[in-house]
């Protein structure tokens, strides 16, 4: 039997107050099994972005519960940790640092965990071997493509082994051709790393 990854219960998000105000979310009850692979689909300004903020503890639910590797996110009391070692984020736009190389870049989210520079440099190296860029560990993101970047990216949101990756239209600013790499790169990796 497979545990719940992700449990959410009476989820509601609102914008705004009174008249004006804008309900984003409205009792969204949704259960993601570990190890699941799915997609959250819709037009824009239906909500999905801000699901996924409140999956990832980036934003507070107005009312109900989000449950996140058996925690309810209320009751979580270092929020940073808890993003550090549980989520990994893959955006729309990669979020590179343009000063880092792509290993540099994929080792950032281990910096100040419990982990040597040599451990986050081979951890690092390993990662983008798995999104086929272990040649390209010491170019700098303007020297790579828009594809290149987002695979950075990917390998990025891996680097502390989290639970949960949230990519939030992580092919969006890619032509069909890349996006579609991306897509097929997400699917794999879940497939290889769980």
């Amino acid at each position: 039997m497979s545990e719940l990854l992700i449990e959410t219960r009476g989820l509601t998000k609102m914008y705004g107050a009174g008249e004006t105000a804008v309900r984003a979310l409205d009792n969204v009850n949704l259960q993601v099994e570990a190890g699941e692979f799915f997609a959250i689909m819709g037009p824009s300004g239906c909500g999905k972005s801000t699901l996924l903020n409140l999956l990832g503890a980036l934003d507070q639910p107005t009312s109900g519960e989000v449950w996140v590797a058996g925690q309810n996110l209320a009751q979580i009391k270092d929020m940073d940790e808890f993003r550090a070692s549980t989520v990994g984020f893959v955006f729309q736009l990669h979020n590179l640092l343009p000063t880092l190389t792509a290993q540099e870049n994929v080792e950032v989210p281990m910096q100040g965990r419990p982990i040597s520079a040599r451990a986050r440099r081979e951890r690092a190296h390993h990662l983008l071997g798995l999104v086929g860029l272990g040649d390209r560990a010491h170019h700098l993101p303007n020297q790579l493509s828009g594809g290149q970047r987002q695979r950075i990216a990917i390998a990025r949101a891996l680097a502390n082994r989290p639970a949960l990756i949230l990519a939030d239209e992580p092919t969006g600013a890619l032509d069909s051709s890349s996006g579609g790499e991306i897509l097929a790169l997400l699917g794999e990796l879940n497939r290889q790393e769980g």
